[in-house]
């Protein structure tokens, strides 16, 4: 997890930490396979989902990048 404060549109900082929790996936290969996602369930026994701000890759046979979503 990872708190921030967020710029309003003045430039100014505002007061109120925002958290931002991020999850990434890998494949066999350490090949990223869905990015910015949200994990469900607890960690070290949850799964990592695309969530609504994730994308998943997907790969060919040739290892190229052939999807985002």
């Amino acid at each position: 997890m990872t708190d921030y404060l967020p710029v309003q549109a003045d430039g100014v900082l505002s007061g109120t930490a925002t958290r931002q929790g991020w999850w990434y996936r890998y494949d066999s290969m350490s090949r990223l396979v869905t990015t910015k996602g949200m994990l469900v369930g607890a960690p070290g026994s949850g799964v990592i989902a695309r969530g609504d701000a994730g994308t998943d890759l997907g790969y060919d046979a040739t290892g190229a990048r052939v999807r985002a979503q």
